[in-house]
């Protein structure tokens, strides 16, 4: 599972790196205007460094068989066993950061930035619009995400159902829908959060965050070395290793930058196919 990827290469930021921007990436956090603003060429030039920049810490790639994992062991029949499933596979095909679809570290879960269930457009087979209650006959599913990173704002993104893949998300967010009308006996109200539980509390970062480093333990992974995060990586490193060029998963994943390359994880079969040719080729090589 993820013991496979404990010698990823990391790269981890100087800490005085970190303090070159740290005033401008608190605000952002907190969610208010830039402190440099007023300021174009320091801010432009803040800008631009963050973007080159590794993430502050290396996290290894979440790889499908997890997903998979949480998919087979968890209940299906547990309402708060479903959210934490469909999270997992939301996070890892759409390619989502935690903010755009979990409640924060103290449990703040904010419609306007994450995920809700007016954000969902269904369209069945022949593209047509559906409403909520027709879920089940969805055929791909938009998501309308809020990024505010990068400068994106609102963007949406789109996955079609793959029924003979049980991790698929179209299929996840159907069965979620389900399960809120068994246990809920209601349908959703419209800013409610995806990933209510049922003692009334939306699934938070540091929730979804502890299982996946429960399962990495369990496989001999450093608990340090997984967040959520480690499932957006996983979801670009999966795309990567099908053959979904550079630039697709880029956009996709909605960097603005080529910082983007560092989430994805080099895949076995990628090396071992380079190991395979290198009999076929005898390169030879200019001086520089």
């Amino acid at each position: 599972m993820l013991r496979s990827l404990v010698g990823s290469e990391m790269c981890i930021r100087d800490r005085a790196e970190m303090d070159a921007y740290a005033p401008q990436n608190s605000a952002t956090r907190a969610f208010l205007p830039d402190p440099f603003q007023n300021v174009p060429a320091l801010s432009d030039w803040l800008s631009d460094y963050e973007k080159r920049c590794p993430p502050a810490a290396g996290k290894v790639a979440a790889p499908l068989s997890l997903v998979r994992l949480l998919h087979r062991v968890l209940d299906e029949q547990d309402h708060n066993a479903v959210v934490l499933s469909t999270a997992t596979k939301l996070g890892f095909w759409y390619l989502l950061r935690s903010i755009e679809y979990t409640a924060d570290d103290e449990g703040n879960f904010d419609p306007k930035r994450s995920l809700t269930w007016k954000d969902l457009i269904l369209r069945d087979i022949e593209g047509n619009v559906l409403t909520l209650s027709r879920i089940s006959q969805a055929h791909s599913i938009t998501i309308r995400i809020y990024s505010g990173k990068g400068s994106l704002h609102t963007c949406t993104r789109t996955l079609k159902k793959t029924p003979d893949i049980e991790t698929c998300a179209v299929a996840g967010l159907i069965a979620l829908y389900e399960s809120w009308l068994r246990h809920f006996k209601r349908a959703p109200r419209p800013t409610e959060s995806l990933f209510l539980r049922l003692e009334g509390t939306v699934l938070s970062r540091t929730e979804l965050a502890e299982v996946l480093k429960a399962a990495a333990v369990a496989c001999g992974v450093h608990s340090s070395r997984v967040a959520t995060h480690s499932l957006r990586r996983g979801g670009a490193s999966h795309y990567a290793a099908c053959g979904v060029p550079d630039e697709d998963i880029k956009r996709f994943g909605r960097w603005t930058s080529d910082g983007y390359k560092v989430y994805v994880s080099a895949h076995a079969d990628m090396m071992h196919k380079g190991n395979a040719d290198i009999t076929m080729v005898a390169p030879v090589f200019e001086l520089h």
